[in-house]
């Protein structure tokens, strides 16, 4: 059994699926949690009927959850911020005075600012230490409390321990690591590339054309993390190879969804954000800009944001000269 820790009191931006599912974890080990939601209904469902109706309809939520419209409520005297909206929504934490509290970051996407990612911003707002939690966690699955790893990073050792001993409970199992950098990017590179595994089922291209997408995709990840200066070894643990196997095999992530309608050009209006489309405009953006090699990125950017046709865009990548491995 591991030792009781002193509770916190969290403040969490957002109220979507992961949100709510990351609130359950929390409150399992006694801390009180306030979400924060634009919605008086769905504020009030989850107070008086302790469910989210829109995202968490059949999760049972414990009363030491509360949801928030006032934003001030839910990040006042918090010993915890987490940032758990969609990252096109940074410029919130701008209006935050609460700055005495470390943030935990949850979101897979990145800010329009120079820092790009959203635990370089929030250090640069001065908050005094960032946590980034991202591994292989479908909300969905987690709420029912199906087994599931995942890493929290921080430079911050002693923070990254003490969060790891808060999310811990008998079917999530959180690790440590310092390489925030490396966690962050696997979180939203893994995005782009699911939208493009659901591209690639719809159209019915294989077995072995998914797992060339998904090893290939792995490399441009590499190249993504080393050269932000993260750490190659994190690409290949459970921020990394871990999320990107479950983002681009489970038809419950909503960056796979996108790529199967895309395919299918059936409706995307029944989804809710989807990372992946605004991730890949800024990773392309940046990519360029820095001169690196990262074919699938750029041919996925062609489909999704050039009116590209997938085939021609899968026959760009077999033109291109033969290398080495």
């Amino acid at each position: 059994m591991k030792p009781a820790e002193p509770t916190l009191t969290v403040g969490v931006l957002g109220s979507g699926s992961w949100a709510t599912v990351v609130a359950t974890l929390l409150a399992h080990n006694q801390n009180p949690v306030r979400l924060w939601s634009r919605s008086d209904r769905r504020c009030q469902h989850i107070n008086t009927q302790h469910s989210n109706p829109d995202y968490m309809p059949n999760c049972t939520l414990s009363p030491l959850i509360t949801a928030h419209t006032s934003l001030a409520t839910v990040v006042d005297r918090a010993d915890l911020l987490v940032y758990a909206l969609p990252a096109k929504h940074y410029a919130h934490v701008c209006t935050i005075t609460n700055r005495a509290a470390p943030w935990l970051i949850l979101s897979k996407g990145l800010t329009d600012e120079p820092d790009r990612l959203l635990s370089a911003y929030l250090s640069r707002l001065g908050a005094p230490d960032v946590a980034v939690l991202s591994g292989p966690n479908l909300a969905d699955e987690i709420a029912q409390k199906q087994p599931a790893a995942s890493v929290i990073a921080s430079t911050n050792s002693g923070l990254a321990t003490r969060l790891q001993q808060q999310l811990s409970t008998p079917w999530f199992r959180p690790y440590t690591a310092t390489d925030c950098i490396g966690v962050e990017i696997g979180g939203v590179f893994k995005n782009v590339l699911a939208i493009a595994a659901g591209l690639c089922d719809a159209l019915h291209l294989g077995q072995n054309a998914k797992a060339a997408l998904l090893t290939r995709g792995l490399n441009e990840m590499r190249v993504l993390v080393t050269h932000m200066g993260g750490h190659t070894a994190t690409v290949y643990g459970l921020s990394g190879i871990g999320d990107l196997i479950a983002t681009c095999q489970s038809k419950n992530s909503r960056n796979w969804q996108y790529g199967y309608a895309l395919g299918t050009q059936t409706s995307t209006t029944h989804l809710h954000t989807v990372e992946g489309l605004r991730t890949t405009q800024c990773l392309y953006a940046y990519a360029h800009q820095e001169n690196l090699s990262l074919p699938l990125l750029y041919e996925i950017h062609g489909v999704l944001l050039e009116s590209k046709s997938p085939q021609a865009a899968l026959q760009c990548l077999f033109d291109r000269p033969l290398i080495h491995e």
